[in-house]
């Protein structure tokens, strides 16, 4: 008797297990197929215990890790609601990368161009819902916010969320990426 392929082995036992057949070779396939569904249910819980583990084991960030991403945030949003695109270049890596709500993805010049070019003034930013967190030299801060202004004399009012993506690249922190999505 020719010994069948992997694939014949999987759609027997597969098959086996689902009719609920248990004799002979199919009953050994069987067993076999529950025993390694076992081990493999139990190795991936175990990786994920694991996981978890090292995620909730973390330590608090420095307060002044904490207290330099928040400087870096306020000269962001300064240079966006003055338009100074100085201070704004200033904490954008050369590697930043901007995505907004409306599909473009940008990188450090453009998006400067394109804020040069904007016709429209911001006259207050609220945020809320902030939170920061610290992964070594990378940070992720996550806002809600609220902006108010005028373009081409026209009010509006814009509704979003935004995740900002910080790494501390030669003893600095630099914004690398921005992501803003609108909300409603």
């Amino acid at each position: 008797m020719q010994r069948p392929s992997s694939i014949d082995w999987c759609s027997s036992g597969c098959e086996t297990l689902v009719h609920g057949r248990n004799s002979g070779k199919r009953g050994e396939r069987t067993i076999l197929v529950k025993i390694l569904s076992s081990l493999l249910f139990t190795l991936l819980l175990g990786s994920n215990i694991l996981v978890f583990g090292q995620e909730t084991d973390q330590a608090e960030p420095d307060a002044s890790v904490l207290d330099a991403i928040a400087q870096r945030e306020s000269q962001y949003l300064d240079g966006l609601l003055r338009r100074n695109f100085e201070e704004l270049a200033s904490v954008l890596a050369d590697t930043y990368v901007n995505t907004s709500p409306f599909g473009p993805v940008r990188n450090k010049v453009e998006f400067l161009e394109a804020l040069k070019a904007d016709t429209s003034r911001i006259s207050e930013m609220t945020e809320t819902e902030k939170q920061t967190q610290v992964y070594g030299d990378t940070a992720i801060v996550m806002v809600k916010f609220v902006v108010h202004g005028t373009d081409e004399g026209e009010a509006f009012e814009f509704d979003g969320r935004a995740v900002d993506i910080w790494a501390k690249l030669n003893g600095e922190w630099l914004c690398v990426a921005v992501t803003v999505s609108q909300t409603q």
